[in-house]
C-alpha cells in the first residue's frame, strides 16, 4: 500500500496534472509497485476470455476528472 501511494507521488513530480491519463497512472502505479500480482492476472484473464472487459476507447474517458479523455 505505501509502495503504491509513493509511486503515485513520484509520478506526480514526474508528470503534471492532466499530462497522461488517469487509468495511466493507475496502471503504472500498480505495474511500479508490484501490486500487479497472480490474482490480478487470472481476474484480467477471465474478463478478456469472457469478454467482460471494457476496451480502451471507452476507458480512455471514463474516469471522473481525466482532462485527456474530456
Amino acid at each position: 500500500m505505501l509502495a503504491h501511494e509513493m509511486t503515485h507521488l513520484i509520478l506526480g513530480r514526474i508528470f503534471h496534472e492532466g499530462e497522461i491519463p488517469v487509468w495511466l497512472d493507475e496502471g503504472l502505479t500498480m505495474h511500479l509497485a508490484g501490486d500487479w500480482g497472480l490474482s490480478r492476472q487470472i481476474a484480467m484473464t477471465r474478463a478478456v476470455v469472457s469478454h467482460r472487459f471494457i476496451p480502451l476507447k471507452q476507458l480512455a474517458g471514463g474516469f471522473p476528472g481525466d482532462r485527456i479523455g474530456a
